[in-house]
């Protein structure tokens, strides 16, 4: 009877350090699991991005990116690549009539100055994205501020990373879509010479 008390004493005293330990751990994986919550819903929304933009639903695909975007994390640039991606792809293929184009590069382009301001001016990539959607539109509308825009970024974007050829090619399609093609040869001579 001894043994037993004394057993039953030791497992009250571990099922007490069990939950004291138990708790946090507890508290920890469901801090966790809130935290990534909004970042799990942004990728699963950019998969149906993507799915929506195979099958067409460009309308969808809009309400959706305006979702993404809401969760304001690291989904709201790589969503926005999903529309500039649909863009092009939707120009290239007609797909789609050229106000509803315009509308997917206006949705592009509506944040891209505030989302340049909070990350860092230096971030090539997203300038590139930026002077693509304006050169985009540009072929599209026809507004040369559109063009002297994107030309601006571009050279921007070269001098801040000379050797990215990105940025070279791009303005090289600027130049190209504006009908100013020794100007696109000129930069593309450049990624030979400085890449």
């Amino acid at each position: 009877q001894e043994n037993t008390s004394r057993w039953l004493q030791k497992l009250d005293t571990s099922s007490a350090h069990l939950v004291l330990v138990g708790i946090p751990i507890i508290l920890a994986v469901f801090i966790v699991f809130i935290w990534n919550v909004s970042p799990i819903k942004a990728a699963k929304g950019i998969f149906d991005m993507l799915q929506m933009n195979s099958e067409g639903r460009i309308a969808e695909m809009l309400i959706k990116y305006d979702r993404v975007a809401s969760y304001n994390t690291f989904a709201t640039s790589e969503a926005r690549m999903r529309i500039l991606d649909a863009s092009i792809q939707a120009i290239n293929q007609q797909k789609v009539s050229p106000q509803h184009a315009l509308a997917l590069l206006e949705r592009g382009i509506k944040d891209m100055p505030l989302e340049m301001e909070k990350h860092a001016q230096e971030d090539v990539r997203m300038r590139i994205m930026f002077a693509k959607f304006l050169q985009l539109r540009f072929s599209l509308a026809g507004d040369q501020r559109d063009f002297e825009d994107s030309e601006k970024i571009y050279r921007e974007s070269i001098s801040i990373a000379p050797h990215f050829p990105l940025a070279y090619i791009g303005l090289a399609e600027a130049y190209f879509v504006a009908g100013k093609k020794e100007e696109a040869a000129a930069s593309m001579e450049h990624i030979f010479k400085e890449v």
